[in-house]
């Protein structure tokens, strides 16, 4: 039997992971962005993915139930779930970038600096 693997990054995983311990019952878009402020994002993600997600409007205003109904039908599926970088040692898209761990002098209430280029006048 062949075997297909999809991968999941952390926060796809934590969504999936709800969705399956909640059930027919379904989760309130409230809890999911505890997991993720774009739990919409990671609810289509899955979708593309071949995961069927219900969404309705529940009791409560701005209050959405999503309901996992229907998991992928692929025999031999295997489930990665990526490790997430740590910000220790960034690695990937955007290790070329400085960590910023204080902010500039300015931001604290003045003006940023500006040149003092004298040949402008």
């Amino acid at each position: 039997m062949m075997t297909w693997t999809i991968s999941l990054t952390p926060q796809q995983a934590a969504t999936l992971n709800a969705l399956r311990r909640a059930g027919a019952a379904g989760v309130l878009n409230a809890a999911l962005q505890k997991i993720s402020l774009r739990y919409g994002a990671r609810t289509h993600e899955l979708e593309k993915k071949g995961w069927k997600i219900e969404c309705k409007k529940a009791r409560g205003k701005g209050l959405y139930r999503y309901t996992l109904f229907q998991e992928p039908h692929i025999p031999g599926l295997m489930l990665k779930v990526l490790s997430p970088i740590p910000l220790e040692s960034p690695k990937g898209l955007y290790a070329d970038r400085q960590i910023v761990t204080e902010a500039p002098a300015w931001v604290e209430g003045t003006t940023p600096p500006l040149s003092n280029d004298s040949s402008e006048k």
